[in-house]
């Protein structure tokens, strides 16, 4: 099938110049398993920058066209035997500041402008000095970006089928926007949901300073739990409803939100996680102590849905189909 044929698209922001292809190679095994059976284009994409390549940005303008050549001959040599269905020829972006922030503008204004359903990236979940020297592109990308974005890590392992998504949701209007990606997504892949919510109960040292008897601090716990409960439940009746096999999960103990997660997909045996992401400064500050530390320590890829970006899509796909019955 030709590249013209594929209208559903998503981008695979390759790292070219990486000192090991295995991480890589984790990434083709993802993306062969989320693509199967699918007419889905994979379009791989590098963004050329001085920060990217850590050269002085004279220098790295003077020699672009070198660049994009040796960046093309070594993406062709070991993209050929990647054998992924629909994959498509690289594509070369330029961003010529030394900024994470402008190389990801670059490939963010890129997948919008083609429409992709989402970014696939890898990331060397650098920790300590090493990443607050040199930042993180996927990190980066995730605060940055209204396309949905996939990422793989060192510690992911290849799936050959995501058979079991885990979404935590805190039942927010944008986590249950994602909801329906997520839907989507499983019903495509006969996957099963599993849905977790954890409770958020005062920490014991906290309890003595509520300043309520303990008959009725006992009774509003009992009450906000039942009402999350019931909560959860509804959730999952509503996937249910979408006809895709759904798994309920109310974490109880007074776990922080990364190890209850953690857990659960461990226990679970998820495939992927997925996660609605957030924006804003308050957002990045939780971003910062979950979403940023789920792509540290997770061993599946993990999935982060824009919710602003999921209503556009779904206008989109119904924009198409109502061209294709107006060609009918």
């Amino acid at each position: 099938m030709s590249e013209k044929n594929l209208s559903r698209r998503i981008i695979w922001a390759v790292d070219a110049f990486a000192e090991t292809t295995a991480l890589q190679k984790k990434m083709i095994g993802t993306l062969r398993a989320w693509t199967k059976g699918t007419n889905i284009l994979i379009e791989p994409v590098y963004v050329m920058s001085p920060d990217q390549l850590n050269l002085m940005p004279d220098f790295f303008a003077s020699q672009k066209r070198n660049i994009e050549l040796i960046t093309e001959r070594k993406l062709n040599q070991w993209l050929k035997n990647a054998k992924l269905p629909g994959l498509a020829k690289p594509t070369f972006l330029v961003s010529e500041l030394f900024s994470i922030k402008s190389s990801v503008k670059a490939l963010v204004s890129y997948a919008e402008q083609v429409g992709a359903e989402y970014i696939a990236v890898t990331s060397r979940s650098k920790k300590g000095l090493s990443r607050m020297m040199f930042g993180s592109f996927a990190e980066t990308l995730i605060l940055h970006s209204d396309v949905a974005v996939a990422v793989v890590t060192p510690n992911t392992k290849t799936i050959t089928e995501p058979s079991n998504i885990l979404f935590p949701t805190d039942f927010s209007e944008a986590s249950r926007i994602a909801l329906d990606e997520v839907i989507e997504f499983a019903k495509h892949h006969e996957a099963q949901i599993t849905l977790m919510h954890r409770l958020e109960f005062l920490q014991d040292y906290a309890m003595s300073g509520v300043g309520m008897a303990p008959t009725v601090l006992e009774s509003a716990v009992d009450t906000y739990a039942n009402d999350q409960k019931d909560q959860l439940k509804a959730l999952g009746d509503y996937a249910s409803a979408k006809g895709v096999k759904v798994q309920t999960i109310l974490v109880e103990k007074i776990f922080d939100a990364v190890s209850a997660i953690t857990d659960v997909a461990r226990r679970s045996k998820c495939s992927m996680i997925a996660m609605a992401s957030r924006s804003g400064v308050v957002e990045s500050a939780i971003l910062g102590s979950v979403t940023r530390q789920i792509l540290r320590t997770a061993t599946c890829p993990v999935w982060v849905i824009h919710p602003k970006r999921a209503p556009l899509k779904k206008e989109k796909r119904q924009q198409e189909s109502r061209s294709r019955l107006a060609v009918l």
